[in-house]
């Protein structure tokens, strides 16, 4: 019977949809490591290409979460801290934008809260935003370490060449832990993890 998977999808302002959760089904999963397209992701219309950048960047994170691997963890690390460290970036440029146009309370804190310590008077208030920005460049340092380490372990473990063929081998062997036959697309990314798990636990 056909799963109802409506619930984790993801629908876009132009009302079209996108999976953006491990209940994807695993069939899709592989078709976008094979290929390296993000097309598999569309439920329908025609989403844009950040879309369904943010949505398999969600996809993968969850992945990471749920498969018990110190790798993955480390990868789901990286992709938090840069993350982070763009949101933050984003916020102080806003602040900063905000204040070059005039004098603005709720910007202020924002920056202040952030650790950016200066008067921010209407006299200083260049000054200060100057300073800020030279201050804020460590963050930029820290953003560009983290990218450098994330592309580093990618380029390190991505192997030469994911075929379709390597997950019907893995298949097969779950399907015989399981006692059953299974196929690609008849489960989620998350059922297939919750196996895997399984199996590597039993067999570890």
């Amino acid at each position: 019977m056909k799963k109802n998977y409506a619930k984790d999808l993801q629908t876009t302002s132009s009302q079209s949809q996108v999976w953006d959760s491990c209940e994807l089904p695993l069939w899709n999963f592989i078709q976008v490591i094979v290929t390296n397209s993000l097309t598999p992701l569309i439920v329908k219309g025609n989403p844009t290409d950040q879309q369904l950048a943010t949505a398999w960047s969600d996809i993968f994170a969850e992945y990471c979460d749920i498969y018990q691997s110190k790798q993955q963890t480390y990868v789901l690390h990286l992709q938090r801290e840069i993350a982070h460290l763009t949101t933050k970036l984003q916020v102080i440029q806003v602040c900063i934008d905000r204040l070059i146009i005039s004098y603005y309370e709720p910007a202020i804190t924002e920056l202040r809260d952030y650790g950016f310590n200066y008067e921010y008077t209407p006299d200083t208030m260049l000054e200060d935003l100057q300073s800020t920005i030279a201050e804020a460049q460590y963050l930029v340092v820290q953003k560009g370490v983290k990218e450098g380490e994330y592309k580093k372990y990618i380029e390190a473990n991505v192997e030469s060449e994911v075929k379709e063929t390597d997950y019907d081998d893995i298949l097969g062997e779950l399907g015989k832990f399981q006692g059953y036959h299974i196929r690609s697309k008849d489960l989620s990314v998350r059922e297939y993890v919750s196996i895997f798990n399984r199996y590597k636990k039993q067999n570890s």
